[in-house]
C-alpha cells in the first residue's frame, strides 16, 4: 500500500527507508519500502508479506470458512488462524492513526 498521503507522516518520513525504519520501531512491523520495488524513494508505500499464520489449521478448519468475507464471522475465523498477521495490520492502523499525537 501506498502511505504517502498520510497527514503527517512525510513530516517525520520523507522518503520510503525511513518510513520503514519508522514502521519497525513504531509498530513492530516489517516491510519493504516501494523503492527496493522500483518505486520512487519519495513514495511512502510499503509490501508486507503476509505469511505468518498456520496453513495446517486453515485446511482443516475450511468446513467452517464464512461465505461472507465482511461478515464478523470472516473476522473471527481470520485471528483463529492468522493472528499475528492481524495484530499487524492493527499495529500499523494505530501507529498512524496515533501520528497527530507525535507533534503535541
Amino acid at each position: 500500500p501506498d502511505f504517502t498521503n498520510v497527514p503527517g507522516l512525510k513530516n517525520i518520513c520523507p522518503t520510503g527507508d525511513i518510513f520503514e525504519r519508522w514502521l519497525l520501531f513504531h509498530a513492530g512491523v516489517s516491510g519493504l519500502s516501494g523503492y527496493c520495488f522500483g518505486r520512487s524513494l519519495q513514495e511512502l508505500s510499503m509490501k508486507f508479506s503476509y505469511v505468518d499464520f498456520d496453513g495446517k489449521s486453515i485446511f482443516a478448519d475450511l468446513e467452517n470458512l464464512p461465505k461472507d468475507v465482511e461478515s464478523p464471522e470472516m473476522e473471527q475465523y481470520l485471528r483463529k488462524h492468522c493472528g499475528n498477521v492481524m495484530r499487524g495490520y492493527e499495529q500499523v492502523r494505530d501507529s498512524l492513526n496515533n501520528l497527530p499525537n507525535l507533534f503535541m
